[in-house]
């Protein structure tokens, strides 16, 4: 009786490359997905709709500051200084900080959206977006965290964030630019295009205007 043999052990597979298309297809629709977010962050729309916000932001921030003002010059002249520690705040001025607040955090999405879509290479070639960037999230901190008149040093701020309106109009001008430019682009390739077709006709006829004789 000859002893068992010593089956050897099956091969190991290994299946080499069976997850790089998956790994392939979810590369390239983050890469699409980067581009439309780029695309509808630079169009023009988005840059009109910044201008308008950073208006609105703008007009609550000095209303909030006026009306601090106001208050307070009131309160002197009727012999009655309103204390340091008086964080009373009018429902009107309450409404004016949310709505800033709120503005401040759609501005810190575009950052946050223009980070993921376009990556650091965009701030560190655009050092006004690094400055863009620390205005937004710096005045958005001392929005939250002040109270009462010390939140009056946040509109200091004002100047710093009054620059993101050259910044935008800058940012509609190039966009308007682009636009043109292409345009300008597609007319030349449809010129173009009409040209060849038309010289190809020209050339397919039986006769040319060449081969024409005035009698």
């Amino acid at each position: 009786m000859t002893p068992p043999r010593d089956e050897p052990p099956e091969p190991v597979r290994v299946h080499v490359g069976e997850t790089s298309p998956l790994l392939l297809q979810e590369s390239v629709e983050l890469v699409s997905l980067r581009r439309r977010i780029a695309s509808i962050i630079e169009s023009h729309l988005a840059h009109i709709l910044i201008l308008v916000l950073v208006l609105i932001d703008l007009l609550c921030v000095v209303a909030e500051i006026l009306i601090s003002f106001l208050e307070q010059q009131d309160a002197c002249r009727e012999g009655d200084p309103l204390p340091p520690s008086h964080n009373e705040e009018t429902l009107f001025q309450t409404v004016l900080k949310v709505v800033s607040i709120s503005i401040l955090g759609v501005f810190c999405c575009e950052h946050a959206l223009r980070l993921f879509a376009l990556g650091f290479a965009d701030y560190i070639d655009n050092p006004l977006h690094a400055f863009d960037a620390a205005v937004v999230y710096g005045s958005l901190i001392l929005e939250i965290t002040l109270k009462g008149t010390a939140a009056e040093f946040a509109g200091l701020l004002i100047a710093a964030r009054s620059w993101r309106i050259v910044r935008v109009i800058d940012g509609v001008a190039t966009a308007v630019k682009v636009e043109k430019e292409q345009e300008l682009r597609a007319l030349r390739e449809e010129n173009d295009m009409l040209k060849q077709e038309l010289s190809t006709l020209r050339a397919a006829m039986p006769w040319s205007s060449d081969s024409l004789v005035v009698q």
